[in-house]
């Protein structure tokens, strides 16, 4: 946004010896973010007023003129000129030697004396755009010379002697969001009032004129309350659709917008002076001169100034009369309510919208303008009334004949005063700096807040009446307050004291180091993928698991995903589509992920906060691994990486034959890991085991899999076992290798155990090999080849010995388990 100087100017003195720099520091430092300052008049330096005597055509070209040009010192200038509307006796804009132009409107040059086919030219007569006046003389061709006869401007004159020689501020819009006073001058005004000081003139200085009301009976406003909460309908006559004076045109022209007509112009140049967005229409084109404020109706149309036609779908707000939308709300006016140059009456409207409706039909329509902007940032709705006042101030001065024939008003927005009560010592608290109660008070009422007399009985508290502009959305806390008064204050003013906090042990979080060790472990050990799925489930990947009561899920009220309404009870849905999408790729897998389940559950259900009633349920972390593989040997690879797992966390465990476990597993080669805990009871902390075919076949996967699942907040409650150094045996180690076919139901826990018990010598058993034929003539065999590694710590061991208790294991395990050696 752009702000003038010349404009801030008519409502706060500022200091001839404060810079435009200086202010925009100012402001950058204690109000706004500035992005820039910009003095205008760079190219009217040495532009002067010239009177064309004579117009020649060029000996040597068809398209130049050759000029004689009397510029009011004397000797006449013969300038070579290939204008398209040169004519003698034509006032025009001369750049002599030595002045800045634009070349053709972009490219800055400094005129020389110079010869052009042969003729000798001693300067420039320019086009608009040449000396940066484009949008306040537009042209349709840039050959066409800026005709400046109808100004009657007296020759030899500088062009910066009739122009204002404003400096425009550039203000960053987003750093103004939250403040809609400042979308306006007259707010930034009363900031720089504040802060240098100076005193703030009333806007109502510049709007005393009564409206003259002509009060009549029959009603002519139909206000839904809900969409407009302030209304001001005002019918002028003896208007018309005139150019505007040169100096609103070069107003509007400064902060970068095109002159339309002299009713257009005002409403653009109050809504830049006071930030509240004017419309006009047409008296003639509104049915009964009767409005409406309403709703759009569904497929609705609306043909707008911009020529753009709009089809209505959200109840946007519409101005309507009794026939057809005038104007949508807030946003743009329409094409049916435009005056032309037969309009003599008009009807202003000044209004006010709720922020959030026209943000939304702006977004929704793809349509955004300076009315709009203001408007969703939500504006004092007592600046309807100011905007009225001034806009008819500004018609009296261009048409004096004007005259106000009927106003109508519609108000029903909440005019109590917001009240907000801050300690004095809350300043001192905040900043570290002590202010005195005057200090504060007077900051405070430098910004228009009102604060009240002293309270004998809490003489520490003040009471604030925050004012209407700065209520809407912005001021509503305390430490509102304390910011504004440190702001103004000066933050640089503010000494630099670091905080004085007592430092704390940082809080244990067990469940978080389980987590970063189980992470670690699988990565970094067993070569596996982490991955993270949302929380949502597809009802057809509950259905593939052959679940048909999805009763007994958590369904969201508001789901992100419509294809995903119900939470996860199981982290097993998302993998198994995880597994889906990536085996067409590649034929060996394994991943995990740690994530929440919710399950409907009377155990394990947690208070929303301390003294609710409410309840959250059931949504213990749990841990889900997956492997993948056309090996065989999956269901051992899954419990010797469970085995890894748990004795890396250091927690007891017990694998054992499943009595009951979830239905996606095989059902003869599933195992459950269980502990006990203190009292001895059985805590089952999950399951590992092989999918079932028709499981993998509903999910079109293709691959054998192996899945564990294990409630890590039950494992996290479970004490850990004391970890203790044993050094390193230096004797060599022995290993020999046995394989015996053996039952399949044998568990490879009990197995192991069996064999330990035989020797001390014994320190380690690895699974080498399974092996199955259908060769065979009894199907629940398998062979397993084990691998036996036998140590001590005090000599080394003698092959004989270590023979002779090997051959003493083997015959154990045959008689024991009836397996035959191989």
């Amino acid at each position: 946004m752009l702000i003038s100087l010349n404009i801030l100017k008519k409502f706060v003195d500022l200091p001839e010896e404060l810079s435009a720099l200086e202010i925009a520091n100012l402001l950058t430092m204690k109000t706004m973010e500035v992005e820039g300052v910009e003095k205008l008049g760079e190219y009217w330096e040495k532009i002067v007023i010239g009177q064309i005597i004579s117009v020649e055509n060029h000996p040597q070209a068809d398209r130049l003129r050759v000029c004689q040009v009397d510029v009011g010192k004397g000797d006449l200038l013969n300038i070579v000129c290939g204008g398209i509307n040169l004519s003698p006796d034509m006032l025009v804009a001369v750049a002599p030697v030595g002045a800045k132009v634009l070349w053709h409107g972009t490219e800055e040059a400094v005129l020389e004396k110079t010869k052009i086919r042969g003729v000798e030219s001693e300067g420039m007569i320019c086009a608009a755009s040449e000396i940066a006046l484009g949008n306040l003389f537009p042209s349709g061709d840039e050959r066409e010379i800026l005709d400046l006869t109808a100004l009657a401007w007296e020759k030899g004159k500088a062009i910066k002697d009739y122009l204002s020689n404003d400096t425009l501020i550039e203000v960053d819009n987003k750093s103004i969001n939250h403040r809609p006073d400042l979308w306006g001058h007259y707010g930034i005004a009363r900031e720089l009032s504040a802060i240098l000081h100076q005193p703030l003139k009333f806007y109502s200085a510049f709007c005393d004129m009564e409206l003259g009301v002509n009060t009549k009976d029959e009603e002519r406003l139909t206000i839904d309350r809900n969409l407009c909460d302030h209304y001001l309908a005002m019918k002028i006559k003896n208007v018309s659709d005139l150019p505007s004076p040169l100096w609103l045109k070069q107003a509007l022209s400064d902060l970068g917008m095109k002159s339309i007509s002299a009713l257009v112009d005002i409403g653009n140049y109050v809504m830049a002076e006071c930030g509240q967005p004017l419309h006009v229409f047409d008296a003639s084109a509104v049915e009964n001169e009767k409005i409406t404020v309403r709703a759009a109706t569904e497929d609705e149309k609306f043909i707008g100034l911009d020529g753009g036609e709009y089809i209505l779908h959200h109840g946007e707000i519409v101005i309507a009369d009794e026939e057809k939308v005038l104007a949508l709300a807030g946003i743009l006016g329409g094409a049916d309510s435009a005056f032309n140059h037969k309009t003599k009456e008009v009807i202003l409207e000044a209004a006010h919208f709720p922020a959030d409706k026209i943000r939304k039909a702006s977004m929704n329509l793809s349509l955004r303008t300076d009315a709009s902007m203001r408007y969703e940032k939500s504006l004092d709705p007592v600046n309807v009334l100011w905007g009225a006042r001034r806009f008819w101030q500004l018609v009296k001065e261009i048409f004096p004949a004007a005259e106000v024939e009927w106003i109508n008003r519609f108000s029903s927005y909440d005019e109590s005063i917001k009240e907000i009560k801050v300690a004095v010592s809350e300043f001192a608290r905040v900043s570290g700096v002590d202010l005195s109660r005057n200090e504060i008070e007077n900051i405070l009422t430098s910004l228009g807040f009102v604060v009240a007399a002293q309270d004998k009985k809490h003489k520490d508290l003040l009471t604030v009446s925050v004012p209407t502009w700065r209520a809407t959305k912005d001021i509503n806390l305390p430490i509102d307050l304390v910011e504004e008064v440190l702001r103004i204050y000066g933050y640089d003013n503010i000494a630099l004291r670091y905080p004085q906090a007592q430092l704390n042990p940082p809080v244990a979080l067990p469940f978080l180091d389980l987590r970063n060790k189980i992470l670690d472990h699988l990565v970094l050990h067993h070569n596996l993928f982490e991955v993270y799925n949302y929380s949502f489930l597809k009802l057809d990947s509950i259905k593939k698991l052959g679940i048909d009561n999805l009763s007994k899920y958590i369904y969201l009220l508001n789901p992100v995903d419509k294809t995903r309404p119900v939470l996860r009870d199981d982290l097993i849905y998302n993998l198994l589509e995880n597994l889906s999408e990536n085996e067409k790729h590649q034929n060996k897998l394994g991943f995990f992920e740690i994530g929440r389940v919710f399950r409907k559950s009377e155990k394990d259900i947690y208070d929303l906060e301390p003294g609710s009633t409410e309840r959250l349920p059931y949504q213990h972390q749990h841990l889900g691994v997956v492997l993948a593989d056309e090996e065989e040997n999956l269901l051992h690879r899954m419990q010797s990486l469970s085995e890894s797992l748990f004795q890396f966390l250091g927690k007891n465990y017990i694998i054992e034959e499943c009595e009951t476990a979830p239905n996606y597993f095989h059902s003869s080669q599933v195992r459950q890991i269980v502990a006990y805990d203190e009292n001895q009871e059985k805590i089952i902390l999950g399951y590992y085991g092989l999918l079932s075919p028709m499981l993998r076949d509903s999910f079109e996967i293709a691959l054998p899999a192996a899945y564990l699942n294990v409630d890590l907040d039950l494992l996290s409650r479970l004490e850990k076992t004391e970890k203790r150094y044993q050094a390193i045996s230096k004797y060599p180690a022995i290993e020999l290798d046995m394989s015996v076919l053996i039952a399949r139901g044998v568990a490879w826990a009990d197995l192991c155990d069996f064999i330990k018990e035989k020797t001390e010598m014994l320190k380690k058993i690895d699974l080498v090999d399974v092996y199955r034929t259908s060769e065979w003539d009894n199907d629940d065999l398998h062979s397993l080849t084990l691998r036996l590694s036998y140590q001590s710590d005090i000599e080394t061991l003698q092959l004989d010995q270590v023979n002779q208790w090997h051959e003493e294991i083997k015959a154990s395990v045959v008689k024991h388990f009836k397996a035959v050696l191989r």
